[in-house]
Parts: structure tokens; sequence; C-alpha cells
């Protein structure tokens, strides 16, 4: 088939596009990787294990507060529906609110002995929720704004303050397990403010622009979206409450490890994904230049997979200390499914908007999660972090087999500009959720 002069075009304009976010992601990779060598250099694997447990909690918390409303939020900023100033109130208003509501019933709920808290209060690492809720909801407000560029500086100038503040509190500590443990209360709290009161300046909203009116509106198409997020951030994080309880700290953090390690390969799906339906959005998506992405996504991928799994020893080693190198094995048993899930990470949007339903975005995590939770049961008591990366890299390939069969059994046909923009912001939100504390 000949490729028209205009299509030509797209693909070399795409391309160009995908290099800026790519290089954008690799700054905020370096970074991540910077404070990652800070924080396991700092702990060693038992108290890396606990931080990773500690901050799990009100990850987790977050997660069931969020209700959707970030994408939702994102979804009628972009429509101007309602003014900008109003939502934007009505995001901050309700990680306030939530954020405090969920952390008081997970103070309530969640009794654990000080030594799992890193020593301090356990209400004082629970403050983490309110300010993390904001903080799911800010890429989605930058989105829904058109501020890619915001929000691409905005998480470079992040991972920078998250460097300098763990740095400041390891020089400051003697104890490092509550010097990155304060670091990161004090990291979200202090994007809090600062985000919140730019985007305010910004927006110049008012006090009466707080507003329930996009109440309903927002509620309504979060809720579509937010059991999707439940069972993936499940799916992702199962294996870690498992091995908690059945192989304690050390392995915890070891596995943390493994896991951050190999989801960095998911880099360029969500580096890809963005101009594709930025850029295309105005005048529908077709079929072939996903296809053509897609298979990028999953050669890329792949070739950074048979590199990685070739160096991860002497790096790890390098990096890290000898003492993470039992990380090394459990990150290769992770890489099938890593790799095999990098096309769904790109594919889920068209996927679910050709099917006109998010619905979808549910059966494929579901059935990773049903696939997870039993191999991970019969795998980690018999073989500890091995058995979690083996359970995880075979469900990995469910979830990824399920979508890319919905995709391929779909006649050919454009997405709607509407639909591109509805789905790329529930992608990017999907992006972003689940990220191991590290």
């Amino acid at each position: 088939m000949r490729i028209t002069i205009p299509r030509l075009f797209d693909m070399k304009k795409l391309l160009s596009q995908s290099l800026d976010t790519l290089i954008s992601h690799a700054g905020v990779l370096a970074l991540g990787m910077l404070a990652s060598i800070l924080i396991n250099r700092a702990l060693g694997p038992e108290l890396k294990g606990i931080f990773v447990a500690c901050l799990l909690i009100p990850q987790t918390a977050v997660v069931f507060a969020e209700l959707g409303l970030g994408t939702s939020g994102a979804y009628q900023l972009a429509r101007k529906k309602y003014q900008p100033g109003s939502i934007v109130m009505f995001l901050l208003a309700a990680s306030l609110v939530l954020g405090g509501l969920t952390m008081v019933i997970t103070g309530a709920v969640v009794r654990l002995p000080a030594v799992a808290w890193g020593g301090f209060n356990r209400f004082l690492i629970l403050s983490i929720i309110p300010a993390g809720l904001w903080l799911t909801f800010l890429p989605e407000i930058f989105l829904g704004l058109g501020l890619l560029r915001g929000y691409n500086g905005w998480r470079t100038g992040f991972q920078a303050f998250r460097v300098a503040t763990l740095l400041f509190f390891l020089i400051l500590f003697s104890n490092k397990l509550q010097a990155v443990l304060l670091a990161s209360v004090i990291l979200n709290w202090a994007a809090f403010i600062i985000s919140a009161t730019v985007l305010l300046i910004y927006l110049k909203p008012g006090f009466s622009a707080l507003s329930f009116k996009p109440t309903a509106d927002i509620l309504r198409f979060g809720l579509k979206v937010f059991a999707g997020e439940i069972l993936g951030f499940l799916h992702y994080r199962a294996d870690i409450f498992l091995l908690l309880f059945w192989r304690g700290n050390v392995q915890v953090g070891l596995y943390a490890t493994a896991a951050f390690l190999s989801e960095l390969l998911w880099m360029v799906a969500r580096g890809l994904y963005a101009p594709v339906f930025s850029a295309l959005a105005r005048n529908g998506l077709s079929r072939s230049i996903i296809k053509k992405s897609a298979m990028t996504v999953l050669a890329v991928t792949s070739g950074l997979a048979v590199v990685s799994a070739f160096l991860i020893g002497p790096v790890i080693k390098l990096l890290y200390g000898e003492s993470f190198a039992g990380a090394a094995w459990p990150f290769v048993l992770l890489l099938p499914g890593t790799v095999m899930l990098s096309v769904p990470k790109f594919l889920e949007a068209p996927l679910i908007a050709e099917m006109g339903s998010p619905e979808v975005l549910i059966w494929g995590k579901a059935a990773g999660l049903l696939c997870n939770i039993p191999l991970n049961l019969w795998l980690i008591p018999k073989y500890g972090i091995s058995g979690a990366a083996a359970a995880s890299s075979i469900s990995y390939a469910v979830q990824a087999l399920l979508f890319i069969g919905l995709f391929m059994n779909k006649s050919k046909k454009t997405l709607s500009p509407e639909k591109a923009e509805e789905y790329s912001l529930i992608n990017e939100h999907e992006s972003g959720m689940n990220e191991i504390a590290d």
C-alpha cells in the first residue's frame, strides 16, 4: 500500500513529538534512578522493605479514595463545559476532604506497631494521603488544560526536588529510615502547597468558583474508570502484600527493587502514547498508525529487555551494592510479562474507545488479577520473590494477550477525535497510578 505524502508527514511529525516526549521521560527516569540509588544505598534490603511497606499503606488508601475524579476532572477541563477554576477548586477541595477522611479511617483501621511506621506516629505517615491524592489529580489538570509542557516540566521539577529533599534529610538524620520517610512526607506536602498555589495564581478562580455543579458529571465519568484503577493497582501490588505476609521485609526490599527496575521499560510505551493521541486527535486516529506505533513499542521494549537481562547483575551491584544482588533474577523473570504488557500500555486507550466502553479495561485487569493471586499463593511460599516474579510475569502476559486479542478482532475503523481525547486522559492517568514507592 502506497504511503501518501500527508500520511508520511504525519509519521515524521509523530516521530519528532515522540522523541521530545521520550527525552522528557528520560530526564525524569534519570532523576528517579538517582533517588532510588540514594534510598537503596542508605537503607539496604531490610529497611528498604520496611520503607516500601510503610508507604504502600497510604498509597493504597489514595487509590481507593481517588474515585476516578482526576481522570474525570481532566475530561471536563478538556471539554470546557465548566470554568477551569471551578473544576480545579473542586478537585482541591476533594483532595483535602476525601484525603482527610481516608487518613482518619485508615489510621483507625490499620493499627500496626510503631516499628512498622519507622518509629513515627502512624498519622504522620498517613498525612501523605491528602497531599498524595492531590498529586494524582495534578497531572490530569495539566493535561485537561492542555499544558503538556507544563506537565513535563512539573514531573522533572518534582523529581529534582525529591533528590534534593532526600539528600538533605539523609545528611541531617542518623536514622536513615526515618530520614527517607520524613523526606517523603515533606516532599508530598511541599509539592501540594507549591502546585496548588501556582495553579490558583495561574487560573485566578476566587472562592466564588468553588461550586458543586460539576459534581454529578465528574462522579459519573470517574466511576467508569475507578474499578479498573483499583484492579490495576491490586494486580501490580498484590505480590508485595503477599510477600510481606510470608517472607518479610528483606524479600520485599529486593522484590520492590526488581519490580521498579522492570517497570522502567514501560517508559517507551508511555513516551510514545502521548504524542500519538495529542497530535492526531484533531483528525481522528488511523488504525495503521496505531499498529505501527504498537510494533515500535514492542520492538524497542524487547530490545531493551534483552540488553538489560545481560547487564542487570553488574548494574545492580554497581548502583545499589552487593546486598541487592538478589534482585537480579526476579528482574529477569519479570521481563517477559513486562515486555508483553508494554503493548497494552499503549493500546488500551484506542481499544477501549473503539469498543465504546471503559468496562473493557476492567475485563483485562480482572483477568490479570484473577491469574496473579492464585499463582502468587502457590509460588511465593515455595520460591519467594522468584515465585512472585514468575506469577506477575505470567499474569501480565495473560492481561496483554486479552487486550491484544480484543484489539486484533475489531474491524478497521478510525478513532473519533472526542474518544481519542477522552481515553488519552485515562491512559495518562493509568501510567502514574501504579508506580512503586522507591
